[in-house]
């Protein structure tokens, strides 16, 4: 689940150790952390820093796509997106010296109840991509519900992850616990873990993992997470200070970034190319399988009807914490409407 992690850095800080998630077929370079500085103005445009991950992907493609065509520069902005582990990043989000960053509810909500003032502000998955990953044919009978997983070997990234939290919302969902599953941390290795069959099944990001078998040869089977608990996906988190004080810049970041989003689901291609310009380690012979992820990813990034782009679902927010709650990540529910805000989204230019 490498490249998903890129998008998920807080959630990670928040559950260390962090998965760096660059498909195992890529080993990507080591990226190197760089220096945080709050929004400052630079001719004429105002710079902002936007943490990503770990290293660049072709998840990130909504985000490249509307720097690359100008959307973000035309609402003044002049963004930088970093990459690598930042100390205390949810901190330095809160106080307004990184103005954006990827979170997920898993990631912000033990926060926030600790005082660190961030709220979510725009959501780019639409559902959690987070599931579990077998092979076909390693498992018998096959992996298709929860309760099938008693008894299996299952992986997950490290305790306390957010793919440690997938796999007890799977288990609550069959009224099981751990102690009818042996867990296996095996940190960035889903693939070679399963096809070494060190693992019956892989809690992981489905979208990356599955086209990475496929290109492998190997059909696999999924439990999604999603459907079963309406989990909050990743998304974008800013600090309240932000908020309080510039409500301008946080409108503008959400229009220039729901341009780009509306862009890479209606050309895939564009936003692959953008991709690809922050990727030059990608050899051709890696880029079929990242269109593959890429296109597994945008059917995650596909607008849900009823509700507009970008907004994130109030019910999933309730859910996710009377769950967090419930395997004791939180000690105590609190209005769920303190960790979001869909008032950005709601207003932006169309």
């Amino acid at each position: 689940m490498r490249v998903a992690a890129c998008l998920c850095l807080l959630l990670v800080s928040a559950c260390a150790p962090a998965p760096a998630l660059q498909p195992t077929s890529v080993p990507p370079q080591a990226a190197t952390p760089q220096p945080v500085t709050a929004p400052t103005a630079v001719a004429g445009l105002t710079h902002i820093q936007v943490a990503l991950g770990f290293v660049p992907s072709v998840q990130s493609a909504p985000f490249y796509l509307a720097q690359d065509r100008g959307y973000y520069a035309a609402e003044g902005l002049e963004v930088d997106f970093t990459y690598g582990t930042v100390q205390n990043l949810l901190t330095q989000v809160s106080q307004g010296d990184i103005a954006f960053a990827s979170a997920s509810g898993d990631a912000l909500m033990p926060q926030r109840q600790q005082g660190v003032a961030i709220t979510y502000v725009l959501t780019f998955w639409t559902k959690n991509p987070i599931g579990a990953l077998a092979i076909v044919g390693n498992n018998n009978p096959p992996l298709r519900v929860p309760a099938d997983l008693k008894g299996k070997n299952i992986g997950v990234s490290a305790p306390n992850s957010s793919t440690d939290f997938g796999l007890k919302a799977l288990l609550k969902a069959a009224n099981l616990t751990n102690d009818d599953v042996h867990l296996i941390a095996i940190g960035t290795t889903e693939v070679e873990a399963l096809i070494q069959k060190r693992i019956d099944a892989a809690m992981t990001f489905l979208p990356n993992e599955a086209a990475q078998m496929k290109s492998l040869g190997f059909a696999s089977e999924t439990i999604a997470v999603a459907d079963y608990l309406n989990y909050v996906p990743p998304g974008f988190v800013t600090g309240d200070k932000t908020i309080h004080d510039h409500p301008e810049l946080v409108q503008k970041f959400v229009n220039a970034t729901l341009r780009g989003l509306r862009d890479s689901v209606a050309e895939p291609s564009a936003g692959f190319e953008s991709s690809l310009k922050r990727m030059p380690e990608l050899s051709p012979d890696n880029q079929p399988l990242q269109r593959d992820v890429l296109s597994a990813t945008l059917d995650y990034y596909k607008p849900v009807q009823g509700r507009a782009a970008g907004a994130t679902d109030p019910q999933a927010w309730t859910a996710t914490q009377d769950f967090l709650e419930s395997i004791g990540v939180i000690n105590q529910l609190i209005d769920p409407a303190l960790y979001y805000t869909n008032q950005f989204v709601e207003h932006a230019a169309t």
